[in-house]
């Protein structure tokens, strides 16, 4: 749950989609390595807080901008994490 530049609140729930690579465990990320997206969220969460929560409820429910967002996003994980996460999903997106 975030607040949006509004002052709304929005319910986000985040799905990662890994690239074929480090999925398979051959990313090259040791297991101790901090930039492994199966290994805690923080960067993740800390970046949909920071995209999401500059919209208004206003940007995104107008047309595509729920989608404009996510692209936002996926290309800011796409950096943090080195190409690893390479899709956003939300399962659940709930403005109030």
């Amino acid at each position: 749950t975030l607040n949006l530049a509004d002052g709304h609140l929005l319910q986000v729930g985040l799905a990662l989609e890994l690239s074929a690579e480090s999925a398979s465990g051959g990313g090259g990320h040791g297991e101790a390595d901090p930039d492994d997206p199966t290994k805690g969220y923080a960067k993740a969460i800390d970046a949909t807080i920071e995209i999401l929560g500059a919209e208004t409820v206003a940007q995104l429910a107008a047309t595509g901008g729920r989608e404009e967002a996510k692209h936002a996003l996926e290309e800011k994980l796409h950096e943090l994490y080195h190409g690893d996460v390479v899709g956003v999903y939300f399962p659940q997106f709930v403005m109030q």
